[in-house]
């Protein structure tokens, strides 16, 4: 009876993992070095350069920094409210939501960034760093939901003595995001590698 129980627990979390590795597909993006390596490094007109993995710190930043005041808000809200909270489905979903506003930046500043290359027919861009900084912050903000959320929502589903299967269930669809990523990485340079701009 117990392993029934179990087993419907584990199919009752299939339909969020799968959008979690649409999540995690969104937030591979995030890995901008190669980005920052082809832009320019240097802090305002000073000969100081910020090392292209440093860039990221802006996103671990506004994870920490939103975190804290998420849950100050969130109490501020159920005063007013009157006890209602935002639900951990829907924080996944504000989460999603983000990671997609984000994929958007990325498309933009992604595509900025490849006119100003050609442009110059250079390997360096003219263009800041600094413009990888925005999509960043947004990206720990999708993480402060998303994450966060979708954790909470699988220890919330699994029993007690399941805890440690509703921990791996949030890193399995990070794996599987990953291979997925790949996959469309492969794709993609499959397609373009015959145009004139290079793939």
């Amino acid at each position: 009876m117990q392993q029934v129980e179990e087993a419907k627990c584990v199919i009752r979390v299939i339909p969020v993992s799968l959008t979690a590795i649409l999540y995690h597909i969104g937030a591979q993006q995030q890995y901008v070095v190669f980005q920052e390596l082809q832009s320019d490094k240097h802090l305002g007109n000073t000969g100081f350069q910020i090392p292209a993995a440093s860039y990221f710190i802006s996103a671990m930043l506004s994870l920490i920094l939103w975190v804290p005041v998420y849950d100050r808000l969130v109490s501020f809200m159920r005063r007013i409210k009157k006890g209602e909270r935002i639900a951990v489905l829907q924080r996944i979903g504000i989460g999603l939501f983000i990671m997609i506003v984000e994929s958007l930046v990325v498309a933009f500043v992604e595509e900025q960034q490849r006119i100003s290359t050609l442009r110059r027919a250079s390997a360096v861009s003219p263009m800041s760093a600094m413009w990888l900084v925005p999509q960043l912050v947004r990206a720990g903000l999708g993480k402060a939901f998303n994450a966060i959320g979708q954790i909470k929502f699988y220890y919330k589903q699994f029993q007690e003595n399941m805890r440690s299967i509703a921990g791996a269930f949030f890193f399995c669809g990070n794996v599987v995001s990953n291979y997925v990523y790949s996959s469309l990485i492969s794709v993609v340079h499959r397609m373009t590698e015959g145009s004139s701009t290079g793939n």
